[in-house]
């Protein structure tokens, strides 16, 4: 009787720990956010290289652009998509039009 007493207290015990463990473990859950859109001026260059005014490049496929044909130098307005984050380095280019009324 002795001996089932004990079992019982120790299973008892490790069912709190186990419990209180549990209920103070913040879960893992991943937020995830909407993308966001951002816009950029900057000029393009040939095999589709955008300089943005803020001094970073940017790759483009050329076949994207459906305004005309890209020449050097060309003004340009970018759209990225942020991703949800405010690093820029992860944006990516989802549209690319010339604007004549953005040339000098």
């Amino acid at each position: 009787m002795k001996k089932t007493i004990i079992i019982i207290t120790i299973i008892i015990a490790a069912l709190t720990v186990a419990i209180a463990f549990v209920s103070t473990t913040e879960p893992t859950t991943t937020e995830e956010t909407e993308p966001t859109i951002r816009t950029a001026y900057g000029r393009y260059y040939p095999h589709g290289q955008i300089i943005t005014d803020d001094s970073h490049e940017w790759e483009y496929k050329t076949d994207l652009i459906s305004d005309r044909t890209p020449t050097y130098g060309m003004p340009v307005c970018v759209w990225f998509d942020t991703k949800g984050t405010s690093e820029i380095f992860d944006d990516e280019i989802i549209d690319l039009t010339y604007n004549s009324d953005l040339a000098n």
